[in-house]
């Protein structure tokens, strides 16, 4: 449970590419990518919108699937 809390708030909030949370979490990027990928299917069976799959870079947070509370204008989109 921690791991996969970790590696979404790595993920989705920070908007880290998956080599840095692995290494931060002391992980292989495949794992971490199996996690994700793990995260987005039980999100998508409850319902929730998981957005479609893109390729994360440093920055390129999606803040639609973030909601409009989170950020004052602080955040860049691609």
């Amino acid at each position: 449970m921690e791991l996969s809390c970790a590696v979404a708030f790595r993920s989705w909030r920070l908007g880290w590419p998956s080599t840095e949370v692995a290494a931060s979490l002391g992980v292989t990027p495949v794992m971490v990518r199996q996690v994700r990928a793990r995260l987005r299917r039980l999100g998508a069976a409850e319902g929730f919108p998981v957005g479609r799959r893109v390729h994360n870079y440093r920055g390129s947070v999606d803040t639609a699937l973030l909601g409009p509370s989170h950020c004052n204008g602080c955040c860049v989109t691609v």
